[in-house]
């Protein structure tokens, strides 16, 4: 099969393009997948440089890329949700069993990709493959973290910092769809975009400092850990909540450190969220998108050829939305 891979860590110069590498083999409770889109994310470029090779060990030669969107073309014995010929996407694992870091070895930068069906969900009609690409990545990690992390009710406020990246366009949809009041952090260039989106209100980054607010909010998102929970716990509510899903020694151990020592009474909390693969939970999100309450942000769209260039503007950070490689 035809496929972009690395053989060490490295720059976006890294990948070469196969032709006849070998397609992967369904276990029993696996589906494999003719991918027809795959999302690129922050993940996959830190994971090709070697950042998160204490978290995410990984075996080379390596197939990068989470995010699928394809076709059905063979089940394992034990699938019971799909049939060969459905539309389905996903945040791939690899794995036979779950595993909170195997979501990142399985590869769709490439023909073929296999994962668990519980991974899976079906793509709705309305939806194309290349926005179902660009979606199960950013998508679940702000449902997740909106729904599963904190408990928030309508009427509550969430303050979004890197709101026009591809988690924060989810984050403020998703949160919109639950009724909550969105404040999204972003640049002047970005607000009409957001707004769209259905972010109540915005703040740019470059006229108004965070810290010198006097605003106060039931939950911080943070998207891009350019800010901490010490520095902006003062906008919280009494027993407002902070979440950072970004992986680095700084988030995880802040996280930690304020769990041990919630003993001591604070009301306030800080949260590390890792996202999960989830079919069910992704499926909730394709419910969202067939209603048209949830679509995703595309910013460009480039061929398996042109991977090194989509991981170079990924790592730059100043994408909108998502980038889609199309096969």
């Amino acid at each position: 099969m035809r496929c972009a891979v690395i053989n060490k860590y490295g720059d976006s110069n890294s990948f070469s393009i196969e032709s006849n590498f070998p397609e992967p083999i369904p276990a029993n409770n696996q589906v494999k997948i003719q991918v027809k889109a795959a999302g690129v994310n922050p993940l996959d470029y830190r994971i090709r440089n070697g950042e998160l090779r204490l978290f995410i060990p990984s075996q080379f030669p390596m197939i990068l890329g989470n995010d699928m969107a394809g076709v059905v073309t063979e089940i394992g014995k034990d699938v019971t949700r799909f049939e060969i010929g459905d539309r389905v996407f996903g945040l791939l694992d690899a794995n036979e069993f779950p595993s909170n870091r195997g979501f990142a070895k399985p590869g769709c930068y490439a023909e073929f990709a296999v994962s668990r069906e519980d991974t899976l969900t079906k793509i709705p009609d309305n939806v194309d493959f290349i926005a179902a690409a660009a979606t199960p990545l950013a998508a679940l990690n702000a449902y997740q973290a909106l729904h599963s992390i904190v408990k928030l009710n309508s009427g509550q406020s969430l303050l979004l910092n890197g709101a026009s990246g591809g988690v924060g366009t989810f984050a403020i949809q998703i949160a919109k769809a639950m009724g909550l009041k969105v404040t999204a952090v972003c640049s002047k260039q970005k607000i009409e975009l957001l707004q769209s989106l259905g972010a109540d209100d915005c703040i740019d980054y470059n006229s108004e400092q965070l810290e010198t607010s006097d605003k106060r909010y039931d939950l911080i998102y943070d998207v891009v850990a350019n800010q901490s929970y010490s520095k902006l716990k003062h906008l919280l509510n009494p027993d407002g909540s902070y979440i950072s899903n970004i992986a680095n020694a700084s988030t995880i151990f802040s996280a930690f450190y304020h769990k041990c020592f919630s003993f001591l009474g604070a009301r306030q909390h800080n949260y590390h969220a890792w996202v999960k693969s989830s079919g069910k939970d992704l499926g909730a999100v394709a419910n969202l998108m067939a209603s048209n309450e949830v679509t995703s942000v595309i910013d460009e769209v480039f061929s398996l050829e042109q991977i090194g260039t989509a991981h170079e503007l990924i790592e730059s950070g100043h994408t909108t939305g998502k980038l889609v490689v199309e096969l």
